[in-house]
């Protein structure tokens, strides 16, 4: 009698409208805390895009401290090589191993990477850090849009998804000067161990803000609460395989090349396994891969123009922007923080954008051409400080090209496959500052040292020409001759920074002009 004269008691207990108002104090609470979780994952959205620029404006000067200046290729590109890799596999990794403890993952990686690159003895370490931490910065990026949707009412996700893209914009932008400030302040190694107190915040908010329920599943036919049991079922191991052998071996081809010393077989060997390499991958995710990479298809629609053309954008911007710090420094010895204020200007220009894009298109990249052809024939004859101005108007039409070229590849896009064209067309952008840098660097470090070995024949400083060319400070403890012909062939070899990034704006704008424009939605 007792329990049956107690259910009807419990029945009203629960009903009752006093629990109404907690109910909704808990999902005001349980968004706000949602919301504090997000805006402290923006510290590792922050720098993870800062970390992938933080080395553009510095690497020149961290290795000539290992007389490695011929080889920063590999400095430039490891960090976004490992970053465009992961960029698939976190996907996966989430929906078996769960949000919560990936991203943690992906923070501990990131802190080993600074570590190992803090505390670096030699290139090869170096370089490997930057690999680590590029790795994890895909995931740091990538899977804090994933717990915005998770964690915030859906109001609120278009907002804060905002905010992730304008931070991880800025960060990007202002990573190049930073890394700058920080040679000049604190010293390269400590501007990589520096961050590992933000690391351990951004671990520390993740642990304690997000909830454990992040690393279950609620799939029908599964448990709920339950971890599901890790799939790769499908995934593109050999396409991601194939593109990674393609990428090492291109970059081994150029460091072939630039050696003064290479021999003709092994030459060959390296270019014929690279184009199997490519060759292999485009097999793969044409006719293999149930999931690829990159679907291939897209190619012949114009959706393919405007990826394309990110890899083109990219790396015309990133050309010379790898390229300008080495080039003042061999000509002026300027301060590090002087030398990479350019990338302040640059990153003002980037601020602005337009929402037209046919015509403005267009203006855009023939105005891209025209600055980097004025920086052309101005720098290969002479630098003033004040010319840095020019680095503000290619910021700005890189700007609207960011804007228009989203807009018109998000409106073209097959809307069933407008998810896969997204992650596509930021993978060929990743692809852009990959090829770009690592190309231009090559090609003018292997350029100045040829002709620095003709014009310093008979000298008494041609056996310096190894440090000359590794060390960008070390031509100015060199008699004002020599000097003088240090930087007469510098010059000479720097020019094709420039022209390399005319053609590559260039190469825009037939699709530019072709591409019709439709109304936006």
């Amino acid at each position: 009698m007792e329990g049956n004269e107690r259910t009807p008691l419990l029945r009203e207990a629960r009903e009752d409208p006093i629990q109404e108002p907690r109910e909704e104090e808990n999902a005001n609470s349980k968004k706000s805390t949602g919301r504090l979780v997000i805006y402290g994952s923006f510290m590792g959205v922050f720098l993870a895009a800062a970390d992938e620029s933080l080395l553009l404006s510095t690497w020149s000067m961290i290795a000539s401290e290992f007389d490695a200046l011929s080889y920063g290729s590999w400095l430039l590109m490891t960090y976004n090589l490992g970053y465009c890799m992961s960029l698939p596999v976190y996907g996966v990794l989430c929906g078996s191993f769960g949000r919560k403890n990936v991203l943690l993952g992906a923070y501990a990686l990131f802190a080993i990477g600074c570590i190992v690159c803090g505390t670096s003895m030699t290139y090869t370490q170096l370089v490997l850090g930057r690999f680590i931490a590029g790795v994890s910065g895909g995931g740091m990026v990538s899977l804090v849009s994933i717990l915005i949707t998770d964690l915030v009412p859906p109001d609120d996700v278009p907002v804060l998804r905002g905010y992730a893209n304008v931070i991880n914009a800025t960060a990007r932008s202002l990573g190049a000067p930073l890394g700058g400030i920080l040679i000049d302040s604190i010293g390269w190694r400590w501007s990589f161990h520096g961050q590992l107190p933000l690391i351990a915040f951004c671990i520390l908010i993740t642990i304690r803000g997000i909830p454990s329920d992040s690393n279950t599943s609620n799939n029908k036919g599964e448990p709920e609460g339950e971890t599901p049991r890790p799939s790769f079922s499908g995934f593109d191991f050999s396409g991601l395989i194939s593109f990674f052998a393609a990428i090492i071996l291109f970059f081994a081809t150029l460091q072939e090349l630039e050696s003064a010393t290479y021999q003709s077989w092994r030459l060959a060997t390296l270019i014929s396994t690279c184009i199997i390499a490519t060759l292999t991958f485009i097999f793969i995710e044409t006719y293999w891969a149930k999931r690829p990479l990159i679907k291939v298809s897209l190619f012949r629609t114009s959706t393919g123009a405007y990826l394309a053309n990110q890899l083109l954008l990219l790396s015309s911007h990133s050309v010379m922007l790898s390229n300008f710090v080495p080039y003042i420094i061999r000509l002026q010895n300027t301060t590090s923080l002087f030398a990479t204020s350019a990338f302040i200007v640059g990153a003002t220009g980037v601020s602005v954008g337009t929402r037209r894009y046919k015509p403005i298109t267009v203006i855009a990249v023939c105005g891209l051409a025209a600055t980097f052809l004025i920086m052309l024939l101005r720098w290969r004859v002479s630098f003033e400080r004040w010319e840095l101005v020019y680095l503000f108007p290619s910021g700005i039409c890189l700007g609207i090209l960011f804007v228009t070229q989203f807009t018109g590849m998000t409106q073209t896009a097959p809307k069933e496959e407008l998810a896969v064209c997204i992650t596509t067309y930021y993978f060929f952008q990743q692809l852009g500052t990959i090829i770009g840098p690592a190309t231009s660097v090559v090609i003018v470090q292997h350029s100045f040292q040829k002709q620095l070995e003709k014009a310093l024949k008979g000298l008494p400083a041609e056996k310096l020409i190894s440090k000359i060319v590794n060390d960008e400070r070390f031509a100015w403890s060199l008699s004002p001759d020599i000097l003088a012909i240090v930087q007469r062939t510098y010059r000479n070899a720097f020019q094709f920074a420039p022209l390399i990034s005319i053609a590559c704006a260039l190469a825009m704008l037939p699709s530019a002009a072709w591409l019709k424009e439709k109304a936006l939605e």
